[in-house]
């Protein structure tokens, strides 16, 4: 209950504000609220590259790109009792024709845009396994107040980019997103997987920071968040079992949710790498030659490399029931399923991969995403007006 009433006066207050900031009129630019920017800077280089926008960005401290100033781009980092920077983001989401989101943010249920601005959900994912929006389980326990606070949120963006036709009916289900509302012009972000110049630049960066993984095969282990699991010291990967196992070519990087706090182990230092306070994990894919995840949206990306995946779902189940998942798991991953480290370790030294299934996993969730998908979506959105 002390939630929804400080939810309540949080965004009446906002509301105040953004309606007064109305008043200054629509003003031909472009603002992004973004946290984690990946999509996000693909779109505002295209944007540089291709229009005369004003660009306005709006970040906070978490932001997993860095973002910068230049004479067309203004850059505004929220914290949160800084009141005039909340004011400066307030009056330029209200004044600009074009808005630009990667997430659900709640404040945009107290956003009444002036007629003819566009609300574009880039969101920040590929596509995905687990449930979110209302066909994500924990919505059953929320209030009806919440519920239709969601939906005033979802009813703002007038467009959602998709890099799939899946993906763009996961979109109706979770969002209620009719189909004339859907972009099909590829995902921003895995423009990269389709630039050689760019990846190579990044390799060499990235070897550059962790110079042990030349020469090594790099296992990548990107477990999603679980509620209530941020404090646990330990990851069920048996990781030093692993390794022993498979060999000293091996060399495990773990990268972890953000909110998570799991660390390796002291003794396994040098075989085992934390990558956690590196963001963009589409950078630590260009060098790993086994994912290793669960719900996670990461293998739609990492597919598009057709390298190898498992699947370690020790909590199906569990995650099942308190999330929710889109389907038969064992039938929407593309790659075998495991239980424990044992498997893991099976499935690696005996190859068990089917590079076809990879290979139509790709198909079928990027079958927009060409590598012109930030250009297109410009063309798409701007081109009448530049």
């Amino acid at each position: 209950m002390i939630r929804e009433v400080s939810i309540f006066i949080y965004l009446l207050l906002f509301r105040i504000l953004f309606s007064i900031c109305k008043w200054g009129g629509q003003k031909e630019k472009t603002i992004f609220i973004t946290y984690f920017g990946c999509n996000a800077s693909y779109v505002i280089d295209a944007l540089e590259k291709h229009t005369n926008q004003k660009i306005i960005i709006v970040t906070n401290k978490n932001t997993f790109v860095p973002f910068y100033e230049s004479k067309r781009k203004t850059v505004i980092g929220l914290s949160s009792f800084h009141l005039v920077k909340w004011v400066r983001f307030i009056y330029h989401l209200a004044t600009s024709k074009t808005v630009m989101v990667d997430n659900y943010y709640g404040f945009l249920a107290a956003t009444p845009f002036k007629e003819g601005t566009r609300c574009i959900q880039l969101w920040h994912a590929a596509g995905a396994i687990k449930t979110f929006g209302f066909e994500d389980e924990s919505v059953r326990n929320r209030s009806k107040g919440a519920i239709r606070r969601f939906k005033k949120v979802y009813d703002r963006f007038s467009h959602v980019v998709v890099g799939s036709d899946e993906m763009a009916d996961i979109f109706n289900r979770s969002f209620g997103v009719e189909p004339n509302r859907i972009v099909k012009t590829g995902i921003p972000r895995t423009d990269l997987f389709f630039n050689e110049e760019e990846q190579e630049e990044i390799k060499e960066k990235l070897y550059g920071v962790f110079p042990i993984l030349r020469d090594k095969k790099v296992i990548l282990y990107a477990p999603t968040f679980r509620d209530n699991h941020e404090k646990e010291g330990q990851y069920p990967l048996d990781a030093e079992t692993l390794l022993h196992a498979l060999g000293s070519d091996y060399i495990l990087m773990i990268k972890n949710h953000p909110v998570i706090t799991h660390t390796p182990s002291k003794h396994l230092e040098g075989s085992v790498i934390d990558v956690s306070n590196y963001k963009d994990v589409n950078h630590l894919l260009l060098l790993t030659d086994i994912l290793i995840t669960d719900y996670s949206s990461i293998p739609f990306e990492f597919s598009l490399m057709e390298k190898p995946m498992i699947f370690y779902a020790y909590d199906l189940e569990e995650y099942t029931e308190a999330r929710g998942i889109q389907g038969n798991y064992h039938e929407i991953v593309p790659g075998p399923v495991a239980k424990n480290t044992e498997d893991i370790i099976q499935y690696i030294q005996e190859d068990l991969f089917d590079v076809n299934t990879i290979t139509n996993y790709k198909k079928k969730w990027n079958a927009y995403s060409n590598g012109q998908s930030a250009f297109n979506l410009v063309k798409r959105l701007y081109k009448e007006k530049e």
